[in-house]
């Protein structure tokens, strides 16, 4: 261990349990303009750097076809940032920016939707040479309508073989389902980047259902069984009631759809907003599978957490997080993370614009046990009108992305908590934080 990096795991102790050790958000960059929540943007650590994909949108006001795909790098621990292969970035076409990414090593594999012709493309950016790949063949691809109740999700997982699992939103109505006879669907399909090429589409679940589905998040285990969460709703309602999960098998065998809960809390519009990003960890010798969501028990709003084992039939236990000594105006959930041997999960308060806005952060210390809500970010000034938070775990705490405005195109700020080495100009320890982190899928 390097004298940096066991200085770092130091000051990471001493700061953790320290209150005036509160997040500080870092505009990425003013030139960087983000496209509207709910985007997706992320940040990985990589070596001694960390590195954002960013939805950038290229107009003062947002037109569904254009944004683009970037890459950034900062050196410093997150204070300064800069673009990498500006000449390679991908345009892309998309209402709400979507976009699944997740990092396999030191290749960044990237989801999203191209928009000449409007097709499903993988990509990938390696963060060894900077640079970005080659795209997907448009042969075969999918091609989701983007103009669904919900936004058109897709998210990917890379398996131990290196194929790639895409699920993605399918058929959809134009407008609000009751217009139409057209259900809301999830699909699942393979693709196989050394022979550039996509397998055959499968819907989850029957056209008989008399509801629509919306992908609600996923995440692969280590035996490469894929876990995805729906929600349903009954057609022809805009509200998700409740939560089920499937599983698919290395084999690409497809386990029973099974409920959840009917624990989603309902006037959230998307599924987006009642359940936050699920997470896979290894704990005890046990695998385990993970996903909050936004709920409502007895008429107060809430977060609430489904935990289970990561079987084809897993037995899932609902908990719930105790906020009745903290305010908890509209909390949303975001993530789910697993990080120093327990499960973390962070949320938001308070509405769009609204100046109650706060990120929040509960950790659980037992069965159905979790500390008492702590906030880690108070915006204060920046003037929140949307709020596009993604979680993830580096090897000094957890890096935080979000967006902000009142208008388009916003900006994108980043912060890690708790931040140590912030105070004292020390760059970020390298390394990976471990098993159950990666849930940006």
């Amino acid at each position: 261990m390097s004298t940096l990096t066991a200085l770092t795991l130091i000051l990471s102790l001493l700061f953790w349990s320290c209150p005036s050790a509160m997040a500080e958000a870092v505009l990425i960059d003013s030139t960087l303009g983000v496209a509207r929540a709910p985007t997706e943007n992320h940040v990985w650590e990589h070596g001694d750097a960390l590195y954002g994909l960013f939805v950038s949108t290229l107009t003062q006001e947002e037109i569904w076809y254009w944004y683009q795909l970037e890459v950034w790098k900062s050196t410093d621990g997150g204070a300064h940032w800069s673009e990498l292969d500006v000449a390679g970035h991908k345009q892309m076409y998309i209402l709400d920016g979507f976009v699944g990414a997740i990092k396999d090593g030191s290749v960044l594999s990237i989801l999203y939707q191209s928009f000449s012709p409007t097709r499903l493309r993988v990509t990938s950016f390696n963060l060894t040479t900077e640079q970005w790949g080659g795209d997907s063949t448009t042969s075969g691809a999918p091609t989701p309508n983007p103009h669904g109740m919900y936004p058109s999700h897709g998210k990917l997982a890379v398996r131990s073989d290196d194929s790639i699992v895409v699920v993605y939103q399918g058929d959809s109505e134009y407008n609000y389902p009751d217009w139409g006879d057209i259900r809301e669907r999830i699909y699942w399909i393979v693709y196989d980047p050394g022979m550039d090429s996509w397998g055959s589409a499968t819907m989850i679940g029957q056209s008989t259902y008399d509801e629509d589905h919306v992908l609600a998040g996923m995440v692969l285990d280590q035996d490469d069984r894929l876990h995805i969460w729906l929600g349903a709703k009954p057609y022809p309602s805009i509200d998700p009631t409740s939560l089920r999960h499937l599983s698919i098998e290395s084999d690409d065998s497809q386990n029973s759809i099974v409920l959840v809960g009917t624990v989603l809390r309902t006037g959230l519009i998307t599924l987006e907003v009642s359940c936050g990003a699920p997470t896979y960890y290894q704990q005890n010798g046990s695998d385990t599978i993970a996903i909050p969501y936004s709920e409502t028990v007895g008429g107060t709003d809430g977060i609430g957490i489904a935990i289970a084992d990561a079987s084809a039939s897993p037995t899932w236990t609902l908990e719930t997080i105790d906020m009745s000594h903290v305010p908890h105006n509209h909390p949303i959930v975001s993530a789910s993370v697993f990080y120093n041997g327990q499960l973390h999960v962070f949320w938001h308060t308070g509405y769009s614009g609204n100046s109650d806005y706060k990120i929040w952060q509960s950790t659980r210390t037992g069965a159905d046990s979790w500390s008492s809500p702590t906030m880690i970010f108070d915006p204060q000034t920046l003037g929140f009108y949307a709020a596009d938070l993604h979680v993830g775990a580096l090897s000094g705490g957890f890096a935080i992305v979000f967006s902000n405005g009142y208008q388009s195109p916003f900006n994108a700020y980043y912060l890690l908590f708790p931040k140590p080495w912030a105070y004292f100009g020390l760059p970020i320890a390298g390394g990976e934080a471990g098993s159950g982190i990666g849930i940006f899928v």
